[in-house]
């Protein structure tokens, strides 16, 4: 049984799925920014008489940390993908 060493791989292909991994980065982190207005919104109008908004507020407390992880990881990903393409082409 023979081994083989070779590495085949189609740049094209895995920079576009470097981007569209990138694009969900992106649009998490905007999420997470929404989310962070909508959290300021609603503690600001807690003070002013709207009490539920607390309550609101603090569930997208408990949602918006995971949605920050999950875009950095994806922003990893995607430069780590990129990366990866760069070190094959320079072989």
């Amino acid at each position: 049984m023979g081994t083989s060493n070779a590495v085949f791989m189609y740049p094209d292909q895995i920079r576009t799925m470097a981007k569209g991994i990138e694009t969900v980065g992106q649009t998490l982190k905007t999420v997470s920014n929404v989310l962070y207005g909508a959290i300021m919104l609603l503690n600001a109008t807690a003070f002013i008489g709207f009490v539920g908004g607390t309550a609101i507020a603090a569930y997208l407390q408990t949602i918006q940390p995971p949605i920050d992880e999950a875009s950095k990881v994806c922003l990893t990903m995607s430069q780590e993908v990129n990366h990866s393409v760069d070190v094959f082409l320079a072989l």
